[in-house]
């Protein structure tokens, strides 16, 4: 009998520890705006540097580094968004990011925050109008403030990245 008791306790332990738990992520501004990535994503964080510009390459893509041998392609988010391209300045920070089998670097503004989030506070992004929640399907709701989460499998054509590395070998 007190064996299956703590067996009891220990489960609702391990529920409450569950609920508690946080996922981290993340924070950095494109524009005026707050977003936010999976901190599990993340390969590094970097100043900005000159990159090798690729001919043909999409519009979003501005260019190549070479990233301790590997060559890695850099994406203007803010050109993903469809608001233009940023104008690159020494303030800019490149965050390295895996999506599946690819490095790439997402050009933002700054990067702000490391954040620790509760998963409730997590929520599908309201569908303002067609296919909006594409690039941001979620929602963080952190303090007073809103971030919107990226899909980073979203954010470029993986194909186009292998056409931009084909191109370059």
């Amino acid at each position: 009998m007190n064996a299956q008791v703590n067996s009891k306790e220990d489960h609702r332990q391990a529920v409450d520890h569950a609920e508690r738990a946080t996922a981290q992520f993340i924070a950095f501004q494109v524009d005026d705006r707050e977003y936010a990535i999976d901190i599990l994503a993340v390969r590094e964080i970097r100043g900005w540097s000159p990159v090798t510009a690729v001919p043909n390459s999409p519009e979003e893509i501005l260019g190549i580094v070479n990233l301790r041998g590997a060559i890695v392609p850099i994406v203007d988010l803010k050109a993903c968004f469809g608001d233009g391209k940023t104008d690159i300045a020494k303030s800019n920070v490149v965050v390295i990011v895996r999506i599946n089998q690819h490095v790439v670097g997402l050009v933002v503004d700054a990067v702000s925050d490391i954040l620790s989030v509760n998963p409730s506070s997590i929520q599908p992004m309201p569908e303002l109008q067609a296919g909006g929640a594409k690039l941001v399907p979620q929602i963080i709701n952190y303090e007073d403030r809103l971030l919107g989460v990226l899909d980073l499998n979203r954010i470029i054509d993986l194909e186009q990245l292998d056409e931009v590395a084909a191109t370059v070998q």
